[in-house]
């Protein structure tokens, strides 16, 4: 397991915040050759407790903010060759958002 490298991952993600949790996947891809490298993507992150943000402008701040990333592409789309053509279909997923 990359260890040394999902630490500084978190770390980075994490900055500048208290109570942060990312959640890792840690595999190889399906179908892959033997003796592949394990490989890690964030599955998740979230900030907490977010209970205790009883000010909702800042919890609006917060929501802000954290969508603004979206909003200005600052993201990476990693394809998934995984997901069934099929359902692609039916969920109506593009591999470029």
């Amino acid at each position: 397991i990359p260890w040394e490298e999902m630490i500084a991952q978190a770390e980075s993600l994490s900055t500048g915040k208290d109570m942060f949790r990312v959640d890792f996947l840690v595999g190889v891809p399906r179908y892959s050759e033997e003796n592949t490298e394990l490989t890690f993507v964030i599955s998740e992150s979230e900030i907490h407790p977010n209970s205790v943000f009883c000010n909702p402008f800042i919890a609006e701040e917060m929501a802000r903010l954290w969508t603004a990333g979206y909003k200005l592409g600052r993201f990476a789309v990693i394809p998934n060759p995984e997901i069934p053509i099929e359902y692609k279909i039916h969920a109506n997923i593009t591999e470029t958002w």
